[in-house]
């Protein structure tokens, strides 16, 4: 495609390009002549379990592969409604033995990495994944619906639906327990309603579903395990993936961090760094590590410079952390007044960002301020009506020397939730 699109803009392309000028090949081959046009997809059988699909285009036929073959003359019926494969069952036969004579043969990475292989089976996922499915695999387009019911779940997640949308992907996962974007897709409600429990279990299964192959699952995974405080596991969920996804060096730079040690973790964002491409959360991560560091300066130094990247980007969720590192920085500056900003903004950024609540509360009690320090905790519980608010709740007030408002927020919050087994642990501590 390179040559055309040279061609399109008018440019001169670097004389070693691949491809060719499809303007320079007019708009069929000529009488007798055989350009074929092949493509496929492997995505539905990686991310569904449903089978690939290939394709070949030759003059005006079309020629779909799939377990309920179609062939269909785009000239004549160019929204492909009439399959027209019994009527021209030569050509379809010559095109099939044409995608027959292509490799098209798909091996999971644990197939072809012994070492990605042995990790998988440690942590006791089947290895293979869409490459050792066994039997007859479902033709996409006859499962439609299933793909309309995760179409509209995503937009129930964008209205903030979240109940609903666990419903309907867990009707979905009754009927095809195996779907891999379906498992994901609801590790992410789950995750949005902060139940990273119950998320992990959602993205183990997506991981396990894909037999190690779906990267972002296992990234996903390790990523609540952390949040769990589960680092060991954590990192080898990272190193399950490692060489496939550029995230995995800063899930170990996280995990590093979590440990206290620093020097790894210097080494694993160097890495994420040289990796990152648009990619503004490995620098955010170093932004924390200058704080763990007491490098201050810097890390304020650096944030302007994530938030000069940044400019006028949409998604500014991605900066709540930032704005929490920043207000650490500034605080242990002594620049009380611009940390209290700071997280606030880190607040407006992701209302469920819970540690920025808790900082901002604690600032407030440093100076003096109790009672706004009590009004931040008791927005921070409102907002986010769930057991892992009120955990952070009493963590903070505990930590701020106050035990009988840390025990009538554990209180409340187990009249609530009696059975939270965060808020029964922080009863009984032992």
């Amino acid at each position: 495609m390179a040559p055309t699109i040279y061609r399109l803009l008018g440019i001169e392309g670097p004389g070693n390009l691949v491809g060719a000028n499809l303007f320079e090949l007019g708009s069929f081959p000529e009488e007798g002549a055989s350009r074929q046009i092949v493509s496929e997809s492997v995505y539905p059988r990686i991310h569904f379990g449903w089978s690939d699909l290939a394709s070949v285009v030759e003059g005006d036929l079309h020629f779909i592969d799939s377990p309920d073959p179609e062939l269909f003359r785009f000239l004549e019926d160019p929204n492909e409604r009439r399959n027209v494969i019994q009527e021209e069952r030569a050509a379809a036969r010559r095109l099939r033995t044409a995608l027959a004579a292509m490799d098209r043969s798909l091996e999971s990475p644990a197939e072809v990495d012994p070492e990605t292989r042995e990790r998988l089976r440690s942590l006791g996922y089947l290895s293979g994944g869409a490459a050792s499915a066994a039997g007859p695999l479902a033709d996409p387009k006859s499962r439609i619906g299933i793909v309309n019911d995760l179409v509209s779940a995503t937009a129930m997640v964008d209205r903030g639906e979240l109940l609903e949308a666990e419903s309907v992907l867990r009707s979905v996962l009754e009927l095809e327990p195996r779907l891999v974007a379906v498992w994901q897709k609801l590790g992410e409600v789950l995750e949005r309603r902060r139940e990273p429990g119950r998320a992990l279990e959602a993205y183990r299964s997506a991981f396990a579903a894909s037999g190690g192959d779906a990267v972002d699952a296992g990234i996903k995974t390790a990523e609540m395990l952390l949040r769990l405080g589960r680092v060991e596991e954590a990192r080898e969920h990272a190193l399950a993936v490692a060489g496939r996804s550029p995230l995995v060096h800063e899930v170990l730079a996280q995990a590093a961090i979590f440990e206290d040690d620093l020097e790894a973790a210097e080494v694993h964002l160097e890495s994420a760094i040289g990796e990152r491409g648009q990619d503004l959360s490995p620098l955010i991560t170093r932004v924390g590590l200058l704080n763990r560091q007491g490098r201050f300066e810097e890390a304020l130094a650096l944030s302007d410079e994530v938030l000069a990247e940044f400019g006028a980007r949409g998604d500014r969720e991605t900066l709540a952390p930032l704005f929490l590192h920043r207000g650490t920085a500034l605080a242990a500056l002594d620049r009380g007044g611009e940390a209290g900003q700071a997280y606030r903004q880190a607040i407006e950024a992701e209302e469920e960002l819970l540690g920025a609540y808790s900082a901002l509360a604690f600032l407030h009690a440093l100076e003096g301020r109790a009672a706004e320090a009590g009004r931040t905790l008791q927005e921070m519980v409102t907002v986010n009506a769930q057991p892992a608010a009120y955990v952070e709740a009493v963590r903070t007030l505990r930590a701020m020397k106050d035990p009988v408002s840390a025990d009538a927020v554990l209180g409340e919050a187990l009249r609530r939730w009696p059975e939270a087994e965060e808020l029964r642990q922080l009863a009984d501590p032992r």
